[in-house]
Order: structure tokens, then C-alpha cells, then sequence
């Protein structure tokens, strides 16, 4: 039941919409102040997705879906010769996602699993977009809780 009502939820044109205005909103406002989000001596990015997904959340639960949201982060490696110049680690903090309203968050079904990894490698390809091609982020440590 939980995948069926997750694929239903975000299937709706106002949830699919308003996950995608999250993530433009989410990228702009990265790159538009990149220091603000990084502090480049622990080399280490955060963008807290929960100042953004206002939207997301109130389309989820006015269609009956569970407001759900987790902690990720992206692993960066480089092969310039100055490494300082880029994140080692991009924390993505409260990352939304609708689920079905009897979806158990911390276990979720491998086709939901597979959705969300799709949206962390979205954002995992506009990070090393913007920050050049040497550079390769990938999904570190995966923090359920």
C-alpha cells in the first residue's frame, strides 16, 4: 500500500510541481551565496532544505500524504591540485519527500528507496555541475533517524 500511495501522491501535478520549485529554489539559493553555505576550512557545505519545502509539505498533507524528511550527505572528491577550494562533504539536511500515509519512514520499500536516491542523485548532479567537473560527489553516509 505504501508504494502504491507514494507513486499516486507524487504523480499529482501539485506535489510533483511543488517538489520541483523546492529544488530549483533549493540550487538557486546555493549558488546564488555559495559561502554562505559552505565553510570552506572544514570544507564542508549544509543546505537545510526545511527553509524551502513549505510548499511540498502543505500539498503532501492536503492530499493526504505523510510529510517526511531525512539528513544525507555527499562525499566530494577532487584531482586539482588545490583541494581546499572544494567541499570534502555537502549535507543535505531535512530533505522532504511525500509519502503514503501508511509508509513507515524508516522503512521504506526498495521502489520508494529507489525515488528518493533518484532526487539525491538530482541534486548530487547540480552540485558537481556547479562546482566543476573535476569534482565527484557521491551519497556518503546515509542518516535514517
Amino acid at each position: 500500500a505504501c508504494q502504491e500511495e507514494t507513486i499516486t501522491l507524487n504523480s499529482n501535478s501539485e506535489i510533483s510541481d511543488a517538489s520541483t520549485e523546492l529544488l530549483t529554489t533549493t540550487k538557486d539559493a546555493i549558488m546564488a551565496d555559495f559561502r554562505s553555505f559552505c565553510r570552506l576550512i572544514a570544507r564542508t557545505c549544509t543546505a537545510d532544505l526545511a527553509d524551502y519545502s513549505g510548499d511540498l509539505k502543505a500539498a503532501c498533507e492536503a492530499n493526504g500524504g505523510q510529510f517526511s524528511e531525512q539528513d544525507y550527505q555527499l562525499d566530494c572528491q577532487t584531482d586539482t591540485i588545490s583541494p581546499v577550494e572544494i567541499p570534502g562533504k555537502v549535507e543535505l539536511v531535512n530533505l522532504p519527500a511525500c509519502l503514503g500515509a501508511s509508509c513507515d519512514p524508516q522503512n521504506l520499500p526498495p521502489a520508494i528507496s529507489q525515488i528518493r536516491d533518484g532526487v539525491i542523485a538530482d541534486i548530487n548532479t547540480e552540485v558537481n555541475a556547479a562546482l566543476g567537473e573535476r569534482v565527484v560527489c557521491e551519497v556518503g553516509n546515509v542518516d535514517e533517524s
